[in-house]
């Protein structure tokens, strides 16, 4: 049987931004469901950790750059990624597809502003932090994420008691979304463990 994967996007994001990396999860033979219920595996990236379904003793979680980042603030972390997403598109010589992308972007933060005010005013309430306790969850950073902080594992691991797996790859943020083979890889792995 295939294992299940559900995504949850983080503000601002959605299917358009996710659809390589959906091409990826299949390509490596995973289905891939829409309600997080009925997965096996839940991946989130960004503020979609802060949306997390209660937590099910049989799923698996993996969080991409979910923003923990402790004495900086989001608005600061959000400017850097802009600009470090402008960068990146402008360096391939792909201007027009950061200018497309970053229009889907304000789209979403449009169309979800409640999502938005809600992660932005309630991050550390929501079940990113139950999914922390929980020992089938692992992180994935990005190596010039502005969200999570470089010492996350040390902190993390200070916060709770123990290590929590955590897994760096190359890139910045959005990487996953334009360059997503060695994050399913991961999440393949972690599939295949017990």
């Amino acid at each position: 049987m295939r294992t299940k994967v559900a995504l949850m996007y983080g503000f601002g994001e959605g299917d358009y931004h996710g659809r390589a990396f959906v091409a990826e999860l299949k390509e490596q033979g995973m289905q891939v469901v829409r309600d997080p219920k009925k997965a096996d595996i839940v991946v989130t990236h960004s503020g979609g950790c802060f949306f997390l379904p209660p937590l099910d003793l049989n799923q698996k979680f993996v969080l991409i750059n979910p923003p923990y980042w402790p004495g900086k603030s989001l608005l600061v972390s959000s400017i850097e990624k802009v600009g470090k997403d402008f960068m990146d598109f402008t360096r391939d010589g792909k201007l027009i597809t950061w200018l497309w992308k970053t229009c889907i972007n304000i789209a979403h933060l449009t169309r979800y502003a409640i999502k938005t005010l809600t992660i932005t005013l309630g991050a550390h309430k929501q079940r990113f932090y139950e999914a922390l306790r929980d020992e089938c969850t692992i992180i994935i950073r990005s190596d010039a994420d502005p969200f999570l902080s470089p010492k996350a594992d040390q902190l993390l691991e200070q916060k709770y008691g123990r290590a929590i797996p955590f897994y760096r790859l190359p890139g910045q943020h959005d990487t996953c979304w334009r360059d997503p083979k060695a994050y399913v890889d991961i999440i393949k792995q972690f599939a295949e463990t017990k």
